[in-house]
């Protein structure tokens, strides 16, 4: 059977989501196989790890470059994540990425960035123009991974951005202007990374299937050093493989 490719930008959000175990050299831009033993009766699962480094460039490079080095049947994007709402989805939380919005692609006004005033999509997904979002399907990746996703865990919205938001103003204003959807009447809980879109779109365009997994370290817009908590995302890391994967190291 074909492998999962388990993604992550940095060794340490990674060797988190494997249990603490150290992650080979040869991750950090490629590819290397590693089996998942779990705890139910016989669960074994066959995975790539790969490092891409921080970021949309880094991400896309990387992803470009080990999809066209190997025949995978899904990806698997784990990592930490701002949210926006921490009441709604605290520091600790796991997240289930539902669509990716990069916020930062068109033409920068006043009332902030309008993908379409640019007049050129970044290119097309199933005959359909792409302009700075990508939807996801969350629960046909999890079935093509071999996944189990936990009810518990909320479908999110991505921002993906180069420059992580530092203040509160901005953080107003891009919940203000992404964090709507239409036919529901409660705003989308909405999250933050530096990486998501440019892994869902490239996968988009391979026609591989994504599943991307978030746990929350800090809220957005707050650089205060108490607001941060990167071991409580970190260790939620572990927590959600065990739950996808059958528990276990």
């Amino acid at each position: 059977m074909r492998p999962v490719l388990v993604v992550a930008a940095t060794a340490l959000e990674l060797r988190a989501a494997l249990g603490g175990r150290d992650v080979p050299e040869a991750a950090a831009g490629g590819a290397v196989p590693w089996v998942f033993v779990g705890n139910r009766a016989g669960m074994r699962a066959g995975f790539l790890l790969t490092v891409t480094g921080i970021g949309v460039l880094n991400s896309a490079f990387v992803l470009g470059r080990v999809l066209a080095e190997n025949d995978v049947r899904a990806v698997i994007d784990l990592g930490v994540a701002g949210s926006f709402d921490t009441q709604r989805l605290p520091v600790g939380a796991t997240c289930v990425v539902r669509r990716e919005i990069w916020p930062e692609y068109g033409v920068a006004g006043e009332r902030g960035v309008d993908a379409e005033a640019l007049g050129f999509p970044l290119g097309e997904i199933g005959g359909r123009p792409v302009l700075d979002r990508v939807e996801l399907d969350p629960r046909g990746a999890a079935r093509a991974a071999g996944a189990t996703l936990p009810e518990a865990w909320p479908f999110v919205d991505g921002l993906t951005v180069s420059a992580v938001t530092g203040t509160p103003d901005r953080a107003r204003m891009l919940r203000e202007r992404y964090g709507t959807d239409s036919g529901m009447f409660e705003r989308p809980m909405m999250i933050e990374s530096m990486e998501g879109f440019a892994l869902a779109y490239g996968c988009a365009r391979a026609g591989i299937p994504l599943l991307e997994i978030r746990t929350i370290s800090n809220p957005v817009g707050s650089r205060a050093r108490e607001d941060w908590n990167l071991d409580a995302g970190l260790r939620a890391l572990e927590h959600a493989m065990s739950l996808m994967f059958g528990g276990g190291r």
